[in-house]
């Protein structure tokens, strides 16, 4: 039950998907020389170590702490998540209205104290008297179950007019680095981050985004220790994610800004503004907003599917319903899964998952993430679907899914064939492998065959690939082997990087291409037919 006369709301943030830390000083100096490692003053290493409770901060979260049968909470806490909530509660203690700050303006504190977890949520209790635990408890506990939060940090303030403030940050550590992590490099310099996954995390990946706006992302084994590391080419901002693979499917671990040659920002001063958005005027908005980063990026508008925003918002409702927040929902099904269930098929499938207060502040925080902002500027997408519900776990907050698709476009499918043969033969070349050779009679059972994936009958792939089989092999005596494989795809490149067409043994091919629509398959897909010949 909450206390009289008080006040309390979570914070919506961005979380991912489609998101570690004990305080920092702030670097003085640059960190690092060209070609040589940035080191020194920066985001100080994390550690599992816990501060003990101490002053007021302990009978709040006792409880919590604890695991008592009110919080049910197994809650650390955290030295740079208690520096941050103090600033909050001092903010928010200062302020005339006792407004929160944006949950961009809480990562801006969280960065200059030295948190790198993504993006903390924020739980703030204000009232005009001493606010007893168990009211702080109940709250969090209410909101924060099933989140998969496991740090803490409060921080506690009387404004001057007797309003008493408790500010909790909850974050999810899910990583932890070794020596300090760099918080400003020079130009040139190389960036190195050493650290461990946490949590049954595996499959660490290291994304950024330079201060050009270009994003990157590579793989760095399988985990759970990993050793990450980029050149600083330009001055400017570069952000920085490690994202790993869980049960909830890839998120991101950690994210943080590097400062190569420019001063870090001090803490964003920014307040809540009541959003009168609806959750349709939300997703509508935010539809805006991606297109026109993709038009200043050079990339093509989107368009807006309604069925993909049906299997979106499902997943939004389900998280507000379920209270949790992962891609995986908790039958284990992933973002592929659910929009193949819907019968959209496709060769890309991307999805983002964010919450804020209004649409403004969830893409700002999309955007802040390389992940995410990959998502969005992704070349080969072509439909988006938008889903976004309030967040029963804030005060006029929103959980939103966007899902990103590729829709082929019209093909020229005569001129087709030739093309993948180009770029097959372009490949085989760069390996030292001779080029394959058109056969007029493959080709012509490839095209017809192709095309009667498409027809009224529509067979079967495995019936499709058997019929040509049986064809090749009757007339294709100059070849002591046939052999038949076909693929659908949505984009014309993904049918040249198979494996076997590189076989130094094969030098004939015949190569048929058709594009339609059928049950089980994308709209507008393209079924590729290869016949393979072996010499004698």
């Amino acid at each position: 039950m909450r206390h009289p006369s008080s006040r309390y709301r979570i914070a919506p943030v961005l979380a991912l998907v489609l998101v570690a830390g004990c305080p920092g000083s702030s670097a003085t100096g640059v960190v690092g020389r060209p070609g040589q490692l940035a080191s020194g003053p920066g985001y100080r290493a994390l550690s599992d170590a816990d501060p003990t409770p101490n002053g007021e901060l302990a009978p709040y979260f006792a409880s919590a702490i604890e695991g008592g049968t009110r919080a049910q909470l197994r809650l650390a806490v955290d030295r740079g998540l208690t520096e941050a909530a103090a600033i909050v509660a001092q903010r928010v203690g200062n302020d005339r209205g006792h407004r929160a700050p944006t949950a961009r303006a809480v990562q801006s504190i969280s960065w200059n104290v030295g948190v790198l977890d993504p993006q903390p949520a924020l739980a703030l209790v204000t009232a005009n008297a001493d606010v007893p635990p168990s009211a702080v408890a109940d709250a969090v506990a209410r909101d924060a179950a099933g989140q998969g939060y496991n740090r803490v940090g409060v921080g506690v303030s009387r404004a001057s007019d007797g309003t008493r403030v408790v500010a909790v940050l909850l974050a999810q550590r899910r990583v932890t680095f070794e020596g300090d992590v760099p918080r400003r490099a020079v130009t040139g310099a190389r960036v190195q981050l050493r650290g461990n996954l946490l949590a049954n995390h595996n499959n660490p990946e290291l994304a950024i985004t330079d201060p050009s706006g270009r994003n990157e992302r590579f793989g760095l084994g399988e985990g759970p220790s990993f050793v990450a590391q980029f050149p600083t080419r330009t001055r400017g901002t570069w952000q920085v994610e490690i994202l790993a693979s869980g049960a909830g499917g890839t998120t991101v671990v950690a994210n943080f800004p590097v400062y190569v040659d420019v001063e870090p920002p001090s803490a964003i001063e920014e307040t809540v503004t009541p959003s009168n958005e609806q959750p349709a005027q939300v997703s509508e908005r935010l539809f805006a907003r991606i297109n026109e980063v993709r038009r200043t990026r050079g990339r093509p508008a989107l368009q807006l599917m309604p069925p993909l925003s049906q299997v979106a918002a499902a997943h939004s409702e389900d998280m507000a319903r379920s209270r949790y927040f992962a891609h995986n929902n908790q039958a284990g099904r992933t973002p592929g899964d659910r929009i193949a269930a819907a019968g959209i098929q496709s060769g890309i499938v991307l999805e983002n998952i964010g919450r804020g207060s209004s649409s403004e502040e969830i893409h700002h925080g999309l955007m802040e993430s390389p992940g995410h902002r990959a998502n969005i500027e992704n070349d080969r997408v072509t439909h988006v679907g938008i889903g976004t519900v309030v967040d029963p776990g804030s005060s006029g907050g929103f959980i939103v899914t966007q899902n990103f698709i590729e829709v082929a476009a019209a093909l020229d499918t005569a001129a087709a064939p030739q093309r993948i043969i180009d770029r097959v033969n372009q490949t085989r070349q760069r390996r030292g492998v001779s080029q394959l050779v058109a056969r007029p009679q493959l080709m012509d059972i490839a095209a017809r065959t192709a095309q009667s994936f498409f027809s009224a009958g529509a067979p079967s792939q495995q019936t499709v690939v058997q019929n040509a089989n049986r064809e090749a092999s009757r007339g294709g005596l100059m070849f002591r082997r046939i052999e038949v494989l076909a693929t659908i795809v949505t984009n014309l490149e993904d049918a040249t990087g198979l494996e076997p067409l590189l076989n130094y043994e094969i030098s004939g091919i015949g190569i048929g291409v058709a594009q339609g629509s059928r049950a089980g398959v994308a709209p507008n897909s393209i079924f590729v037919v290869y016949i393979l010949g072996y010499p004698r």
